[in-house]
Parts: C-alpha cells; sequence; structure tokens
C-alpha cells in the first residue's frame, strides 16, 4: 500500500508527535508498504530522528531554495495583518487563504502526480490542508491527535485561532475515515454521531538500545525533558528545586528541550542564583543514554496527551515524577509503585513538587524499588505491543486510489 505521513514541520525538532510519525513511518515500510513524510517547511533540514532510508522526506514547503519571493515577502505581511483581524468574517477568510491555500494546491499537485491509497494527517495543523486536498482526489484520510482534545480544539492558545480554521479543522473530522487518540476517555470529547470512527492507539517507543546501570550506580541527577513552552511548564520545577537544593548540593537538574520560554527560564535561573544547579540544554539524539544514567525523570506538565518521555525514562528504569492533574502523565506514572503524582492546587505546585522530589532523593531503597516496577511496567509500551493497532486500523480502511493526472512530473522537494 502507497501512503503518506503529513505533518507541519517536523525538520530538526525533536517532538513527541515527530518521534511519533518517524516510529510509524518507519514500521510501515519494515512491513512492506510505500511510505513517505510530507511536511510543509519553511527551512530546510531532515527528521531529527532516525528514519528508516527506505521512507522517501518530502518538504512541500514554499520558496525554500531559492528564498522567498517579493511576493511572498509581502504575503506574509499581509497575512500576519489579516489573522490579526481574523474575526471578521471576509477578513478571516482572507487569511485562511494567505495562510493555508498555497498548502492545499501544493499537496493536491503532489499526490495527483504520485498516487497514494492512504493520507495520515498528525496534530490538526495539517487536519484541514489534508481534508481539503484529500477530498478533491477521493483519498481516504486518517486524522492522528495527540493532545488532550480540549486543548486542541477548544483551547484559545492553541494552533489557529483563526474562526474559519477552527470550523474547518471540525469539518475534516467529520469526513475523515478514521480518527486516533491516545487515551481511551479522550473518544468521550467527540460528538457521537463521528465517535465510532475514533480509535484509540497508544504511543509506542523502540526498546532501549542498551542494558543501563542499576539506579544507585548513576549520576544524581533529575531529567527534564520536553519543549520549553507554557505547557510543559519548567518554571515550577526551577521554583520547586529553589527550595530545596541546599539540601542536596551533590543533585543537580537538567532540562534538555528547545521553545519560545527558553530566555525566561535563563533569568529565572539567574534570579535564583541556580546556575550551577539548574543546566538548560539543547535536545539531543542521545536522549537515552541520559535517561540511564539519571536517578530521578521529571515532568512537570501541566498537560500531556501521552508523555513519550516519560514511557521512555521508565523503560530504563528511572523512576518518574509528575503532577495527578495532568491527563497522560496521570496515566503513565502509577503513584507509589513506579513514581510519586503530586496533588496539590496551582498556588502550591512548586512546594508540593519540592516535597515529592526531597521524598524520592532521600530514600534511595524507594527509588530501586520504582525503578525494578517502572522497566515492568514499560515494556506494554514497546513497539511490538502497539504497532499492531497501526496495522490493524490501516487494514480496515477502504482503500480508493486516486487517479493521476497527465501531466509533467513536478521537481522533487525532497533535501538530503
Amino acid at each position: 500500500m502507497k501512503i503518506s505521513l503529513l505533518i507541519q514541520r517536523i525538520a530538526k525538532i525533536a517532538g513527541g508527535a515527530e518521534r511519533v510519525v518517524v516510529n510509524v513511518a518507519n514500521q510501515l515500510v519494515e512491513r512492506g508498504h510505500e511510505v513517505e513524510i510530507l511536511s510543509f517547511e519553511t527551512t530546510l533540514g531532515r527528521p531529527f530522528y532516525h528514519l528508516n532510508p527506505a521512507v522517501d522526506y518530502r518538504n512541500l514547503g514554499i520558496s525554500i531554495l531559492s528564498g522567498p519571493t517579493r511576493w511572498e515577502q509581502r504575503k506574509k505581511r499581509l497575512t500576519k495583518w489579516s489573522r490579526e483581524r481574523s474575526g471578521n468574517p471576509l477578513i478571516g477568510r482572507l487569511a485562511w487563504r494567505l495562510t493555508y491555500q498555497d498548502h492545499v494546491d501544493r499537496l493536491h499537485l503532489h499526490l495527483s502526480n504520485h498516487t497514494r491509497d492512504l493520507l495520515i494527517a498528525f496534530l490538526p495543523s495539517t487536519f484541514t490542508i489534508v481534508a481539503r486536498a484529500a477530498r478533491k482526489l477521493g483519498i481516504p484520510y486518517i486524522l492522528s491527535c495527540h493532545n488532550v482534545p480540549e486543548q486542541d480544539f477548544e483551547s484559545p492558545d492553541r494552533w489557529d485561532q483563526n474562526p474559519v480554521e477552527k470550523r474547518r479543522r471540525l469539518v475534516s473530522l467529520k469526513h475523515a475515515a478514521a480518527i486516533t487518540v491516545i487515551l481511551p476517555e479522550f473518544r468521550e470529547w467527540f460528538p457521537e454521531k463521528i465517535r465510532h470512527k475514533v480509535h484509540t492507539i497508544r504511543n509506542f517507543i523502540t526498546t532501549p538500545p542498551a542494558a543501563y546501570p542499576d539506579i544507585e550506580g548513576r549520576r544524581k541527577r533529575v531529567l527534564a525533558v520536553g519543549r520549553i513552552s507554557a505547557a510543559k511548564d519548567h518554571e515550577v520545577l526551577i521554583r520547586a528545586w529553589h527550595l530545596i537544593h541546599d539540601r542536596f548540593p551533590e543533585w543537580v537538574v537538567e532540562i534538555y528541550g528547545e521553545g519560545p520560554l527558553k530566555q525566561s527560564l535563563v533569568d529565572l535561573i539567574a534570579k535564583l542564583s541556580l546556575k550551577s544547579r539548574v543546566i538548560l540544554k539543547p535536545p539531543t539524539s542521545d536522549i537515552w543514554s541520559l535517561y540511564g544514567d539519571s536517578q530521578i525523570f521529571c515532568i512537570p506538565s501541566k498537560f500531556e496527551g501521552f508523555g513519550l518521555v516519560t514511557v521512555e525514562a521508565m523503560a530504563c528504569g528511572t523512576p518518574a515524577i509528575g503532577f495527578h492533574s495532568c491527563p497522560g502523565t496521570n496515566r503513565l506514572i502509577q503513584d507509589r509503585q513506579t513514581g510519586l503524582l503530586v496533588e496539590c492546587d496551582d498556588a502550591g505546585k512548586a512546594a508540593s513538587l519540592a516535597q515529592a522530589l526531597e521524598r524520592l532523593i532521600g530514600d534511595p531503597s524507594l527509588r530501586k524499588e520504582f525503578s525494578i516496577r517502572s522497566l515492568a511496567e514499560a515494556e506494554n509500551y514497546f513497539v511490538e505491543h502497539c504497532i499492531e493497532d497501526w496495522f490493524n486500523l490501516i487494514d480496515s480502511i477502504p482503500h480508493k486510489k486516486n487517479r493521476a493526472y497527465e501531466m509533467p512530473p513536478t521537481p522533487s522537494h525532497r533535501h538530503s
């Protein structure tokens, strides 16, 4: 089967959804499917994670080789102007066309020249693009959600808030062949009339590449991994560490990630005089070795669709700490079995997290106990136990090949 996986951006991005796209593509190729990943980048680059050479990666972004044209430079300013005024219906439609229509046209042209049996769109930023191109060509498509649906479709802080795009995003759900979510309770958000095509497919991880030292032989490090954004809330970890760091001079907090709030974290660390105790580092492709050489993993997020990094840490026998109020995290960490779930109100998050960290740091036997149980629990999320859900869903969808138009092939956007 010929399958296209689509995501807005994947080049050099070390995120959870991007990792899932690569993992699914690699597994589909190994099963014998012909697979490509399509993105809409504005910069050059390859996927951050290892991609099987048999997977074709194509960037359908605009004018990235020759640089933006004069019109595209003007269009960028016009797009910004129109999006700021998208509450007006006419301007909202203009903003939508300026933001998405080129992507729809390029995708339509690509699919017209490269026959595909199925499209799988990852994250809401691609849903409308894929839906509009796929329906013109009669190609079935799957929409894959990787977060709490309320956050993806209702939050005023996520994705494009243009009312036209929000409405079309919901329409794309109606016409999808299937929709995937990563926790069963997320199905309840969707309207009852389409709930029958909402499938729970857990995220999965690859088997750790090595056996790592027992927990007591590792660095005295509290590790955090994730995008530096408001949702991940690394600020609360820094403030919690400020409350207890004097009592644990041999321990350090390391946060790996990039994002819009990085400078504010740098400023906070300086303000709290924690420069040698809290260290910010960029994403790394050698993340497994960090999990396997840390004694505690902390995920301070406000919400998570799933939390791949938590499962990966557990797969290396690293006990995890997170908040009970965080969807996703509260499913993965078994409180007082594989780690600690912190219960608190918003005002007391830093103090409560500090207490949990202090408890685990101060009890080596508890860390060892959690480590052993984490290893066993994480095996449930290994690829061999979860990938069949993807295969079964794909096999269940009737596939109708689109007709290849009689026109010369377009120049490839593939980059090495």
